[in-house]
């Protein structure tokens, strides 16, 4: 069985089940709410992120993806790239 992440790129739900949509939605909510804290340390890296916190971060997302599939199993989580939501930022 695959490890099911979801990378919250454009709120892409495909393939996600209620539950899992409204998860997602609520933790880039929450990413989204604290953006201006995150970019102060996380500026540019890409994380994992629960209810508010930065579980795990790192500036190649192919390592973080690594260690998040043998941390988290088969769950459905959000990593994200930390970055300026405003253009030119």
């Amino acid at each position: 069985m695959s490890t099911s992440i979801n990378i919250d790129a454009e709120r892409n739900y495909l393939g996600l089940d209620a539950k899992a949509r409204n998860y997602i939605n609520r933790q880039a909510n929450l990413f989204e709410s604290m953006l201006p804290e995150l970019l102060k340390t996380y500026s540019g890296q890409w994380v994992l992120f629960e209810d508010r916190r930065v579980i795990d971060a790192d500036w190649n997302y192919q390592d973080l993806l690594e260690r998040v599939k043998k941390a988290v199993g088969d769950k459905i989580v959000l990593i994200k790239k930390v970055e300026s939501t405003i253009a030119g930022s």
